[in-house]
């Protein structure tokens, strides 16, 4: 959910074609050179973050940095809120699925993540866990995700950062995964990832009757799906019909 302001200047449109030209580097730079003059625009600062962010993960950090100084200046703006959270949604799906194979599984590296509700009590620190290292929180990419949907009128963006901070749900609490992915379909009855992962969280937790009632109404909306979450629905024990 890309925006650039109105009027934006000719330098700040030059910079934008190149962040789409994938020159990240050049893009870095002028945006850069624009926030010496004005380091209070929200919109370059979002930029910004954006072409440090897509410019590798040894960025991340500094595009956080970035997204949350825009945060500040701009709170009820969508476009920060959607860049910091899709960053940690990025990365902790990444995780989730490169240490899935090792001892305890990848929700080790998820253990120790720090309370996304902002600073702690006066006096106690905490040293950030791997995920925290790593942008990764999942907590914090929920909580910014559903934010930023809150914020933005557009359906189909509500709909992608519903979406993804579903995701994540499904990676602390499958009950979550729940609600989350209702809030999905009350938008879009025919998202059919929605409706694949919501009949797979319904098998994980046992609800049978619910996983099937998904799992047909997936078919109905493609019946090349069928097969592969009949499949998914089978190692929980779940017998979908064919």
């Amino acid at each position: 959910m890309e925006e650039m302001p109105p009027n934006a200047s000719w330098f700040l449109r030059k910079a934008v074609a190149a962040f789409y030209a994938k020159r990240y580097r050049l893009a870095r730079l002028l945006f850069l050179v624009k926030l010496l003059f004005q380091p209070r625009d929200y919109y370059t600062l979002c930029w910004y973050a954006n072409a440090q962010y897509f410019s590798g993960p040894t960025n991340d950090h500094d595009a956080e940095r970035n997204w949350r100084k825009a945060i500040r200046i701009d709170h009820d703006n969508a476009l920060a809120h959607a860049g910091l959270g899709k960053m940690y949604h990025s990365n902790a799906m990444r995780i989730s699925e490169g240490y899935r194979m090792f001892p305890g599984g990848s929700g080790v590296m998820f253990s120790d993540e720090l309370d996304s509700n902002g600073p702690r009590e006066s006096g106690e620190v905490r040293i950030p866990g791997f995920a925290d290292a790593h942008c990764a929180n999942r907590k914090v990419g929920v909580r910014e995700l559903e934010f930023a949907a809150e914020l933005t009128d557009d359906v189909e963006d509500k709909v992608a950062l519903l979406t993804m901070a579903a995701q994540l749900h499904c990676l602390i609490d499958n009950r979550s995964a729940v609600s989350a992915y209702k809030k999905v379909l009350a938008l879009d009855s025919h998202n059919e990832q929605a409706r694949f992962d919501l009949a797979a969280c319904y098998a994980a937790l046992g609800r049978k009757r619910q996983a099937v009632e998904q799992y047909k109404a997936l078919a109905e909306l493609n019946a090349e799906l069928a097969p592969q979450l009949r499949d998914v629905l089978s190692r929980y024990g779940v017998a979908a019909p064919r």
